[in-house]
């Protein structure tokens, strides 16, 4: 009777090893193990099996040895498929990087590497088990790069080996695209990230990396993010612990993508610098950061250059200059401000002990506003930096600075450059 009322151990499935294209056994393993755990398993089995030899994420990207303890042996299977797949990592002679066009660059030299075009067909692969047919996945390994000079081919594997890459949706498939930023989910190896043009199409993806990844520190996402897109991104960063950067300029944002920023800024302890340049936020978007950044304490520098505020949008500046504590740098350039604006922020800097920084060119700063940052200047100590090129007031203003504020550098560029 007690055996009767025994437990069962679990069943482990089996699963069907394909090397090269030639199914070389089948395995009972547990999908909730690591890749790692599962080439210990294969050692065993395969003496000969070479560190060479790498398995294939479902999405088709090959998994770097250095990656398989954190990948799960679940991530290499494709739907409802029992197949696991080994590729043999390529040894054709490659062209260097330098004989090439820059398209996925990589802005740190390194040894990115480029193979003659080639074209790999998925066709369906015939086991040679009895009765058993392995279905086809999509592993190609190269990406097409597009230019006026025609067509190259590049090795997605050696994009995704440095610390920066930048995929110009001008110059690649959207296929490819969805391809390089998917394979990120698994990479540990990039760090700063630039989208540019039909950023858009990627979003969705974007935010499934953003969840796993964690060596991604910089990401720049410019050219076609809408309102929607912002909220995914915003969303998604709230719990995020790596990202230290975010570029978000040159888009279709406004208000109702500013309130999700703000709202994530509330709650994000790790982002450091936030570009939102040259959007259409207007007072109310505004509004939404300078009150996030009440609360924030992580945030060091801001760059609300170009983005369509009023006086409105000044007073909610420099609101928020007297109650933060961690920003050092803010940059309201080209926003039409005037001598009221620029006077009501240098008020506010009577009481902040914090920014260093204070970038106001291309405005509308006479010497009114100037004197205004004059009187500023002889309480605060802390601001180091004031740039006011492009701006409507006369050259003697930079002397009188000069004798004011001693703590500030001065050259003379024919316009009030004080740097």
């Amino acid at each position: 009777m007690k055996n009767y009322f025994r437990k069962k151990p679990p069943i482990i499935p089996k699963f069907i090893i394909n090397r090269d294209d030639v199914v070389e056994l089948t395995l009972a393993v547990d999908v909730s193990s690591t890749v790692a755990r599962l080439r210990t398993l294969l050692v065993q089995r395969l003496p000969n099996l070479s560190e060479n030899e790498q398995f294939i994420h479902s999405n088709g990207a090959p998994i770097h040895i250095l990656d398989e303890n954190e990948t799960m042996i679940s991530e290499l299977l494709h739907e409802s498929s029992n197949v696991i797949f080994l590729k043999t990592k390529s040894t054709r002679k490659l062209m260097t990087a330098s004989n090439s066009m820059e398209l996925c660059e990589n802005k740190i030299m390194d040894t990115s590497s480029y193979v003659e075009p080639t074209v790999l067909k998925n066709q369906q692969r015939t086991s040679t088990l009895p009765g058993v047919i392995t279905p086809s996945i999509p592993f190609v390994d190269t990406i097409t790069l597009k230019s006026e000079s025609g067509e190259k081919t590049v090795l997605l594997s050696n994009l995704l080996s440095n610390a920066t890459l930048e995929v110009d949706n001008k110059k690649l498939s959207p296929t490819d695209v969805k391809r390089i930023v998917s394979a990120l989910k698994q990479n540990n190896k990039v760090k700063q990230l630039r989208v540019v043009f039909g950023c858009h199409d990627v979003i969705e993806i974007l935010v499934e990396v953003l969840n796993v990844n964690r060596t991604l520190t910089d990401l720049d996402i410019s050219f076609g993010m809408n309102d929607g897109d912002c909220v995914l991104i915003a969303n998604t960063l709230i719990n995020n612990r790596s990202l230290e950067k975010l570029t978000i300029c040159r888009n279709e944002i406004t208000s109702v993508g500013c309130k999700a920023i703000g709202e994530m800024l509330k709650s994000n302890i790790t982002l450091k610098y936030l570009k939102i340049c040259r959007n259409n936020l207007r007072d109310e978007g505004v509004k939404f950061i300078c009150e996030a950044l009440m609360i924030n304490q992580t945030l060091c520098r801001l760059d609300i250059y170009q983005t369509k505020m009023s006086a409105n949008g000044c007073a909610f500046v420099a609101q928020m200059l007297r109650m933060n504590r961690t920003l050092t740098l803010i940059d309201i350039g080209d926003n039409s401000i005037n001598d009221d604006d620029i006077t009501v922020i240098a008020n506010s800097l009577k009481s902040n002990s914090t920014l260093i920084e204070l970038d106001a060119k291309w405005n509308k700063i006479s010497e009114i506003g100037a004197l205004a940052l004059i009187d500023t200047l002889t309480v605060n100590r802390t601001l180091k930096t004031v740039k006011l090129q492009f701006n409507s007031m006369p050259q003697d203003v930079e002397v009188r600075i000069n004798q004011k504020a001693p703590q500030l550098k001065t050259t003379g560029l024919g316009i009030c450059s004080i740097i």
